[in-house]
């Protein structure tokens, strides 16, 4: 396994990952990769920025430690991460947490669980948000 409790590269099969109902994002694998373990905080805040839905972050059982972080839509309860708009239960699909409990976080957690980020993290996460939007407005139209 490799860090946050996500597969390391190569042991997870395409499509094992479904998410009916949802809005995936084909990112070369190593970028996906990157923010399954251990940047998720960094884009998670990037995509705050531009979406305004709150941090949520993943946790191994109620007081556990965070595994991953994401935004989710308070309207629809879906949530974002580097793979797409999906139902929040397919959050920890693909990795190692067994007892998955989800809540809203700041970004104070994200730091205490997963360190600082530096101007590159920054502007690299804010470049895959950008992707994500510029594909959703292609593909599907505005997001709601």
């Amino acid at each position: 396994m490799g860090r946050m409790g996500f597969p390391d590269p190569g042991e997870m099969e395409a499509g094992q990952i479904e998410t009916p109902k949802a809005v995936r994002l084909a990112l070369p694998e190593h970028v996906r990769d990157r923010y399954l373990r251990g940047r998720c905080g960094v884009l998670a805040t990037a995509l705050q920025r531009h979406t305004g839905f709150p941090l949520w972050g993943m946790f191994e059982g109620e007081g556990g430690p965070m595994h991953h972080a994401f935004v989710r839509d308070p309207a629809t309860g879906m949530a974002l991460d580097v793979r797409g708009l999906m139902p929040i239960e397919q959050i920890p699909d693909g990795s190692s947490v067994g007892d998955p409990v989800f809540r809203a976080i700041t970004r104070r957690d994200i730091q205490d669980a997963f360190g600082g980020f530096d101007r590159a993290d920054v502007a690299e996460a804010g470049k895959v948000a950008r992707t994500w939007f510029h594909r959703w407005d292609k593909e599907q139209g505005e997001l709601e």
